[in-house]
């Protein structure tokens, strides 16, 4: 084969594999809360209406964690956590949260409030504020003794700011268009070929 249609080739074979991958994005969540009822992946913004993950064994449980994969076509998605603390506010310092890292997806891991936001009734969304991280200095691991295992201690502890019992958080993930990284992909077998062409 000569090297020019090697040089083809290539620049086809990177086409094919840069667009299937951005077809579909797998995204790890390690999640608890105080206390997650549910949690599922939004049909829109909104998050009035989600596809629930399978309940997972921990879900009532926050000093355990629950995983979950998902396969995530291009586009913008949002994961909804309802968060509801069964036992209420106490002396004014028991909050509902939820505790989550989400592996995957473009942009790195999310360890932290800064795409999070939370609703009570579904109309209004404010932006989420942190606790504290997972084993650090906080009302969990007071009573815990000890960080959530199954979790990065770089996860915080996002809850409302405030001492509501009960709460929903949701987040985006965002999964590149497969033009995207076809064009990547395109400009890489470029410069590949103009080292072969200078090599010569």
């Amino acid at each position: 084969m000569s090297e020019k249609l090697k040089t083809w080739a290539l620049v086809i074979l990177t086409l094919g594999f840069t667009a299937g991958v951005a077809t579909a994005d797998e995204i790890t969540v390690n999640y608890t809360g105080d206390n997650v009822i549910f949690g599922g992946l939004c049909t829109d913004a909104s998050c009035t209406e989600s596809v629930l993950f399978p309940h997972g064994p921990n879900r009532l449980n926050w000093r355990k964690s629950d995983t979950v994969t998902l396969d995530l076509d291009a586009g913008t998605h949002w994961l909804l956590f309802h968060n509801f603390n069964i036992g209420g506010p106490s002396a004014g310092n028991n909050p509902a949260a939820v505790l989550a890292e989400i592996l995957g997806g473009h942009g790195g891991p999310n360890y932290s409030s800064s795409s999070w936001e939370y609703t009570t009734d579904f109309v209004t969304w404010y932006s989420a504020a942190e606790y504290g991280n997972n084993g650090g200095t906080n009302i969990w691991t007071n009573v815990n003794r000890g960080p959530v295992a199954g979790i990065s201690s770089n996860a915080n502890w996002i809850w409302t700011g405030g001492n509501e019992s009960a709460a929903y958080f949701r987040t985006s993930v965002s999964v590149p268009e497969p033009g995207t990284l076809a064009l990547l992909g395109l400009g890489l077998a470029g410069v590949g070929f103009a080292r072969r062409k200078a090599n010569r």
